[in-house]
Protein backbone atom coordinates (compact mmCIF):
# COMPACT_ATOMS: atom_id res chain seq x y z
CA UNK A 1 0.00 0.00 0.00
CA UNK A 2 1.41 3.58 -1.12
CA UNK A 3 2.69 6.08 1.76
CA UNK A 4 -0.44 8.08 0.67
CA UNK A 5 -3.13 6.56 -0.98
CA UNK A 6 -4.80 9.52 -1.85
CA UNK A 7 -1.67 10.70 -4.05
CA UNK A 8 -1.23 8.35 -7.52
CA UNK A 9 1.49 9.95 -8.68
CA UNK A 10 5.00 8.99 -9.25
CA UNK A 11 7.68 11.14 -9.60
CA UNK A 12 10.66 10.16 -12.38
CA UNK A 13 14.10 12.44 -13.15
CA UNK A 14 17.32 10.97 -14.81
CA UNK A 15 19.53 10.22 -11.97
CA UNK A 16 22.12 12.98 -10.87
CA UNK A 17 25.38 12.45 -11.76
CA UNK A 18 27.88 10.94 -9.09
CA UNK A 19 30.28 13.18 -7.55
CA UNK A 20 33.03 10.91 -8.37
CA UNK A 21 33.14 10.53 -11.61
CA UNK A 22 36.01 11.68 -12.88
CA UNK A 23 35.99 15.79 -14.86
CA UNK A 24 38.83 15.12 -17.44
CA UNK A 25 39.60 11.51 -18.46
CA UNK A 26 43.58 11.51 -18.75
CA UNK A 27 44.05 8.31 -18.51
CA UNK A 28 42.72 4.62 -19.16
CA UNK A 29 41.50 4.43 -14.97
CA UNK A 30 39.51 7.99 -15.59
CA UNK A 31 37.54 5.71 -18.53
CA UNK A 32 37.25 2.76 -16.40
CA UNK A 33 36.45 4.46 -13.55
CA UNK A 34 33.62 6.35 -15.29
CA UNK A 35 32.07 3.73 -17.11
CA UNK A 36 31.67 1.77 -13.33
CA UNK A 37 30.25 4.39 -11.91
CA UNK A 38 27.74 4.99 -14.46
CA UNK A 39 26.95 1.34 -14.18
CA UNK A 40 26.85 1.97 -10.32
CA UNK A 41 29.18 -1.21 -9.46
CA UNK A 42 32.15 -1.36 -7.11
CA UNK A 43 35.40 -2.66 -8.15
CA UNK A 44 34.70 -6.13 -7.68
CA UNK A 45 31.87 -5.39 -9.73
CA UNK A 46 33.28 -4.29 -12.41
CA UNK A 47 36.62 -6.64 -12.06
CA UNK A 48 34.05 -9.61 -12.87
CA UNK A 49 32.84 -8.11 -15.78
CA UNK A 50 35.97 -7.89 -17.18
CA UNK A 51 37.10 -11.28 -15.89
CA UNK A 52 40.24 -10.27 -14.36
CA UNK A 53 41.36 -10.25 -11.18
CA UNK A 54 40.50 -7.10 -8.42
CA UNK A 55 44.00 -6.23 -7.86
CA UNK A 56 44.70 -5.35 -11.65
CA UNK A 57 41.55 -4.01 -11.99
CA UNK A 58 42.09 -1.12 -8.94
CA UNK A 59 45.77 -0.92 -10.65
CA UNK A 60 44.33 -0.22 -13.67
CA UNK A 61 41.99 2.31 -12.80
CA UNK A 62 44.00 4.40 -10.25
CA UNK A 63 47.12 4.40 -13.57
CA UNK A 64 49.82 2.59 -11.53
CA UNK A 65 49.66 0.31 -14.52
CA UNK A 66 47.79 -0.33 -17.87
CA UNK A 67 46.74 -3.28 -18.79
CA UNK A 68 48.38 -5.77 -21.43
CA UNK A 69 47.81 -5.21 -25.09
CA UNK A 70 45.21 -8.55 -25.55
CA UNK A 71 42.82 -6.90 -22.74
CA UNK A 72 42.42 -3.50 -25.44
CA UNK A 73 39.77 -5.31 -27.47
CA UNK A 74 38.14 -6.47 -24.48
CA UNK A 75 38.08 -2.81 -22.56
CA UNK A 76 37.08 -1.16 -26.01
CA UNK A 77 34.00 -3.53 -26.19
CA UNK A 78 32.97 -2.67 -22.43
CA UNK A 79 33.33 1.04 -22.92
CA UNK A 80 32.00 0.85 -26.51
CA UNK A 81 34.92 2.78 -27.56
CA UNK A 82 39.08 2.92 -27.68
CA UNK A 83 40.42 5.60 -25.49
CA UNK A 84 43.69 6.95 -26.11
CA UNK A 85 46.43 5.94 -24.33
CA UNK A 86 48.38 8.51 -22.24
CA UNK A 87 50.42 8.76 -18.92
CA UNK A 88 51.28 11.49 -17.06
CA UNK A 89 54.87 13.07 -17.79
CA UNK A 90 55.71 12.95 -13.98
CA UNK A 91 55.30 9.11 -14.19
CA UNK A 92 58.29 6.79 -13.49
CA UNK A 93 60.08 5.90 -16.76
CA UNK A 94 58.86 2.20 -16.60
CA UNK A 95 55.77 2.93 -16.68
CA UNK A 96 55.79 5.40 -19.52
CA UNK A 97 57.92 2.67 -21.59
CA UNK A 98 55.30 0.27 -21.33
CA UNK A 99 52.64 2.99 -22.45
CA UNK A 100 54.67 3.57 -25.53
CA UNK A 101 55.23 0.19 -26.16
CA UNK A 102 51.06 -0.53 -25.95
CA UNK A 103 50.60 2.36 -28.03
CA UNK A 104 52.74 1.58 -30.54
CA UNK A 105 51.33 -2.07 -30.22
CA UNK A 106 55.12 -3.61 -29.77
CA UNK A 107 55.61 -6.37 -27.21
CA UNK A 108 58.30 -6.29 -25.00
CA UNK A 109 60.39 -8.12 -27.36
CA UNK A 110 60.13 -5.93 -30.36
CA UNK A 111 60.48 -2.75 -28.32
CA UNK A 112 63.75 -4.32 -26.48
CA UNK A 113 64.43 -4.73 -30.06
CA UNK A 114 64.54 -1.16 -31.20
CA UNK A 115 66.16 0.04 -27.59
CA UNK A 116 68.96 -1.98 -28.37
CA UNK A 117 68.66 -3.85 -25.35
CA UNK A 118 67.62 -7.77 -23.78
CA UNK A 119 63.39 -8.07 -22.96
CA UNK A 120 64.24 -9.36 -19.68
CA UNK A 121 65.56 -5.88 -19.06
CA UNK A 122 63.40 -4.15 -20.42
CA UNK A 123 60.52 -5.93 -18.70
CA UNK A 124 62.30 -5.77 -15.39
CA UNK A 125 61.87 -1.84 -16.32
CA UNK A 126 58.47 -1.89 -17.10
CA UNK A 127 57.76 -3.78 -13.55
CA UNK A 128 59.28 -1.36 -11.23
CA UNK A 129 62.70 -3.31 -10.97
CA UNK A 130 66.00 -1.39 -10.78
CA UNK A 131 68.18 -1.58 -14.44
CA UNK A 132 71.46 0.23 -14.94
CA UNK A 133 71.43 4.26 -15.61
CA UNK A 134 72.83 3.50 -19.13
CA UNK A 135 69.64 1.30 -20.09
CA UNK A 136 67.55 3.96 -18.67
CA UNK A 137 69.19 6.73 -20.33
CA UNK A 138 68.73 4.81 -24.02
CA UNK A 139 65.06 3.75 -23.19
CA UNK A 140 64.51 7.21 -21.70
CA UNK A 141 66.01 8.69 -25.26
CA UNK A 142 63.82 6.11 -27.28
CA UNK A 143 60.73 7.19 -26.06
CA UNK A 144 61.61 10.68 -26.16
CA UNK A 145 62.69 10.94 -30.15
CA UNK A 146 60.12 8.16 -31.23
CA UNK A 147 56.87 9.25 -29.75
CA UNK A 148 54.51 8.28 -32.97
CA UNK A 149 50.75 9.34 -32.17
CA UNK A 150 48.97 8.11 -30.00
CA UNK A 151 45.09 7.79 -31.53
CA UNK A 152 42.49 9.85 -29.80
CA UNK A 153 39.57 7.99 -28.34
CA UNK A 154 37.49 6.19 -31.21
CA UNK A 155 34.55 4.66 -31.24
CA UNK A 156 34.45 0.51 -31.81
Amino acid sequence: MPALPICHWTLRAPKAPSPRLPERLHHLGDHLKRRRLELGLNRTGMAKRLKIEVSSYCRWEKGVTIPELHRRDQIAAHLGYRPPVSVPPDAPLGVRARVWRVSHGLTIAQAAGRAGVDPKTLGTLERGGHVSQATRMVIGTLIATNPGTVPSATKV
